[in-house]
């Protein structure tokens, strides 16, 4: 719900262009006052730092898969040849599932609730 609205604002900040420019020269700033930087680099290169982000990354796409099945979910995509939405119907329907989908359900309905007030309200003005 948070993370939708955040979407939102990004989204319209981009379509500023005055925005978006601010946006772009802070990015070149960042890059060229921090990220260029030769022990930032090296740091980034640390096959520790690259394994806790690979995890981190593989966390929050697989959310809504169980640490238990996600192994399964792999080896469906990778070895069986399964799209990445053909594997996710496959392990929603092993045992176990239930409660993830639940509160995925009840995410997807609050998400929606919330840009509904957020329409309503932007309608009122």
């Amino acid at each position: 719900m948070l993370a939708v609205r955040i979407q939102a604002a990004q989204a319209a900040a981009l379509r500023d262009p005055e925005k978006r420019a601010k946006l772009v020269e802070h990015g070149h700033r960042q890059y060229r006052d921090y990220l260029s930087r030769d022990d930032v680099r090296a740091r980034n290169r640390d096959p520790e730092i690259r394994k806790r982000a690979g995890q981190a990354i593989t966390q929050t796409r697989l959310a809504d898969i169980l640490p238990e099945h996600r192994a399964e979910y792999q080896r469906l995509v990778r070895q069986k040849g399964l799209s990445a939405a053909e594997a996710r119907a496959v392990i929603a329907d092993m045992p176990g599932s239930e409660l993830r989908a639940a509160r995925r359900a009840i995410a997807d309905f609050n998400n929606r609730q919330h840009a509904r007030a957020d329409r309503e309200r932007e309608q009122l003005y």
